[in-house]
């Protein structure tokens, strides 16, 4: 009979730390998004940049009253080191970032512009949109890393 109790107690720690395993799996960040745009503006007025484990890709594209045949698409790639990688996803809580509201504000009200962050996991993809300049104080962290790079 203590063998048996011995036996379930080790089959329920195998399947907690199996369980917990897939669940950090599915909570694994894919990408970082950062951008904004201007709606009143004219030229390159929407920027967004992607970072990955592997590389940064920054677009550019017209946006507002600007032609785009005046102003092509643009985007460049890059390699980013896994530093750099580990810099940008240490600032992230994901629960605390899924608990923001998907607007905050009045993004690009008056002009002001609108400025977000995307984060992307396996399981989920999720955008908070924010006035320009103005995170909320639980984005602040992660806002100045993805400003400085």
């Amino acid at each position: 009979m203590k063998h048996w109790k011995v036996l379930l107690v080790f089959a329920i720690a195998v399947f907690s730390l199996i369980s917990c395993a897939v669940s950090n799996k599915k909570r694994e960040i894919l990408s970082v998004k950062h951008g904004f745009s201007f709606g009143m503006c004219n030229g390159y007025c929407f920027k967004e940049n992607t970072y990955t484990s592997e590389d940064f890709i920054h677009y550019e594209k017209a946006y507002g009253r600007t032609n785009p045949k005046d102003f092509p698409e643009k985007m460049d790639s890059i390699s980013i080191s896994p530093k750099e990688w580990e810099q940008i996803i240490s600032k992230i809580d994901l629960e605390k970032f899924y608990a923001e509201q998907e607007t905050i504000g009045c993004p690009d009200c008056a002009d002001a512009g609108s400025e977000w962050i995307e984060i992307a996991t396996s399981d989920k993809v999720y955008r908070v949109t924010f006035e320009f300049g103005k995170p909320s104080e639980e984005l602040k962290a992660i806002y100045s890393v993805l400003r400085k790079l």
